[in-house]
């Protein structure tokens, strides 16, 4: 653990970016999940043959 002040600030901003950057690329691997999902061809093909899933995504 860091000893002085200076220290510690310097220890908790190089934290604080660690974080941030994990989740930023985090948020960017879930949305391509997102998108693969919502655009594959499993996707389409559930939504268009499923009538009560069809309704309900307003494809009727």
């Amino acid at each position: 653990m860091p000893e002085s002040d200076a220290d510690l600030h310097a220890y908790v901003d190089l934290l604080a970016a660690n974080f941030k950057r994990y989740f930023s690329a985090l948020t960017r691997h879930l949305q391509c999940l997102e998108t693969a999902w919502r655009d594959g061809p499993f996707a389409v093909a559930f939504w268009q043959e499923t009538p009560l899933l069809s309704h309900l995504k307003g494809n009727v």
